[in-house]
């Protein structure tokens, strides 16, 4: 566990790490304008979590994470976005990791996301992003054993 972790530019934490996990993050986001986590990262392979400290919105991206996922749908069905409705000043996830499929919830599951991904390379790094820094309030992760 780790607690009042600072995040600017690109960084990696000592065990955080896999492709089978739970993470728990706690973001102050009065003091966060942007932070993104790079989920099964392999380099240039990656699926993102992002936060918009300007709109308010949590997205999942998973345009870079190797296979294109594609049908007959008008919109990007490779990047969903939600609203983050203003409560605490704190944003919560809760990121289930499980192969080829991650779930993530939002500030104990008010929004809720899921998603297959389909890596070409057997990516488990981890990378926090933030532009112009963030503040992690908190950091757990869990293995999952199966």
């Amino acid at each position: 566990m780790y607690e009042g972790l600072y995040v600017k530019n690109q960084v990696s934490f000592d065990g955080i790490i896999g492709d089978q996990l739970e993470l728990e993050i706690s973001v102050a986001v009065n003091n966060a304008t942007d932070l993104c986590i790079r989920l099964l990262s392999s380099g240039d392979e990656y699926a993102t979590v992002e936060y918009d400290g300007e709109t308010g919105q949590v997205a999942f991206d998973r345009n870079n994470t190797g296979t294109k996922i594609s049908g007959l749908e008008k919109h990007d069905i490779n990047r969903r976005e939600v609203q983050i409705p203003e409560e605490k000043g704190e944003l919560n996830l809760r990121i289930f990791i499980d192969k080829s499929t991650v779930e993530i919830f939002i500030n104990e599951g008010l929004c809720v996301m899921s998603s297959t991904v389909f890596p070409k390379k057997n990516g488990k790094g981890i990378q926090f992003v933030s532009r112009n820094g963030c503040k992690l309030e908190k950091l757990i992760k869990w293995d999952l054993v199966i």
